[in-house]
């Protein structure tokens, strides 16, 4: 039997929610669409991401861009990242009982080998 755990960093290991809807509001004006308002996020939640641009009003052309900036303000802001209470227990007793533990993420290698580090969890397989 395989025993093997992947987890996704942003949400799920990391609380990055806070600053990334920081970082997103504060590009709106250089890069042209309308800021999110934090009750709006169970809906925005719901969309696909064709739909969340439509409805943002920024062009399809500026996406790549903005992602780019998002990328850059969050490395900067990386210390003040943090993992949800408590998963640092989980990590250590599923490593404990033999599971291999993965992480797939859209974040770069860099920003989660920093906060996994700083936590004293670098114990990853892949």
């Amino acid at each position: 039997m395989i025993k093997t755990v992947i987890f996704d960093f942003d949400g799920t290991l990391a609380d990055t929610f806070d600053l990334i809807f920081a970082i997103t509001n504060d590009l709106s004006v250089e890069f042209g669409y309308k800021q999110a308002k934090k009750e709006e996020i169970l809906e925005i939640e719901k969309l696909s991401p064709l739909q969340v641009i439509n409805q943002s009003g920024i062009s399809i052309f500026k996406v790549p861009f903005l992602l780019r900036r998002i990328r850059a303000e969050f490395q900067k802001e990386i210390n003040n990242v943090s993992l949800f209470y408590g998963i640092n227990e989980v990590l250590l007793a599923l490593k404990q009982h033999g599971y291999k533990l993965g992480i797939i993420t859209s974040n770069s290698y860099k920003n989660v080998e920093f906060v996994l580090e700083k936590y004293d969890l670098l114990i990853f397989d892949f």
